[in-house]
């Protein structure tokens, strides 16, 4: 992301580090929440905090992406219900065409998005403040938006890299497939950050 837009962006091991760096920075004009080897239920203590304070910033205004586990985490906060797969996980295993439902960051309804797939779990209820922008057969809440404040979240990994896609995904995947999901996953990313810029 930092090599494709010309953003300044600065990154945060909020795992390992907690979310001093993030009180130290002061006022972000955005944040992007990324994926996690941990999940929801864990409650761990800095899951805790980077949820609290995220929230905050959300209600405060501040334009906000969540991407796989950030996504199961600002939407657990807002009252979403979290609950591991039934079916068997795939982690990075391949890519999955999602729909969009809802005209969102510039892409039309019913356009189709290839993206980066690996979760076990997933929302499998929406609280009334929120709706679905995007679905998929294996994931109904693929992306969603909140009713009032400008969050956004997203299931799978618009932010891989054309490196990751090569070399990560256990899957072989036909290069104009590579091509499509990298193009897709920036879309989402540039369509959120064009948000962004209105607030």
């Amino acid at each position: 992301m930092v090599k494709y837009f010309a953003a300044p962006f600065s990154y945060h091991q909020v795992p390992s580090r907690g979310i001093k760096s993030l009180q130290l920075e002061g006022c972000a004009s955005a944040y992007i929440v990324l994926g996690s080897h941990s999940n929801v239920e864990e409650r761990l203590s800095w899951q805790i905090e980077l949820a609290q304070f995220v929230k905050e910033k959300i209600q405060a205004g501040t334009p906000t992406l969540g991407i796989c586990f950030g996504h199961q985490l600002l939407a657990d906060a807002f009252g979403c219900t979290i609950s591991k797969i039934t079916r068997e996980p795939k982690y990075f295993e391949g890519t999955r065409t999602v729909t969009v439902t809802q005209d969102m960051f510039g892409i039309k309804a019913q356009e189709n998005l290839q993206l980066v797939m690996g979760h076990g779990y997933e929302i499998s209820k929406l609280s009334p403040d929120f709706q679905t922008f995007a679905s998929s057969p294996l994931c109904l809440h693929e992306g969603i938006v909140h009713n009032d404040f400008p969050y956004w979240s997203v299931q799978c990994h618009p932010e891989a890299s054309p490196s990751f896609i090569e070399n990560e995904i256990k899957e072989a995947i036909p290069e104009n497939i590579k091509e499509e999901t990298y193009r897709d996953g920036l879309r989402v990313i540039s369509g959120f950050l064009k948000e962004a810029e209105k607030y």
